[in-house]
């Protein structure tokens, strides 16, 4: 092959793999790993997490979970790498403004990534 080949088929590839742009979305779970019920707030909460245009508006809203329960409580797009799920862990690893809610008491949960884990496409807290 002539050099003029080569160079022509690597900056084809360079190019599609420069351009390989897609919307990624991260979700923030909270799990209760406690044996009973915690009321949790959750600020600006939205059922529909996965719509781009959602028809409600989100509001703040308490929730209790169920022991060994799971709930997504929100999330985060961006327009990155099919992979790059884990840059916006890195830049925002958990939800903020979470607490817990304790008869008249409300117990705020951090939203770093001592906290925080990320997994599949997933940032989870768990409630010990």
């Amino acid at each position: 092959m002539s050099k003029h080949i080569l160079l022509s088929i690597l900056i084809l590839l360079t190019a599609s793999l420069v351009s390989c742009d897609a919307v990624v979305h991260l979700s923030y779970s909270v799990e209760n790993k406690t044996s009973a019920p915690i009321k949790l707030f959750v600020p600006n909460y939205s059922a529909d997490h996965f719509s781009m245009y959602n028809s409600t508006q989100p509001k703040d809203t308490a929730i209790t979970l169920a022991p060994n329960e799971k709930l997504i409580v929100g999330g985060a797009t961006k327009i990155d790498f099919p992979w790059g799920t884990k840059n916006i862990y890195k830049d925002h690893p958990g939800k903020c403004g979470l607490k817990i809610i304790e008869q008249d008491t409300l117990i705020d949960l951090k939203c770093t990534q001592a906290e925080w884990k990320y997994r599949r496409r997933n940032s989870n807290l768990q409630l010990k």
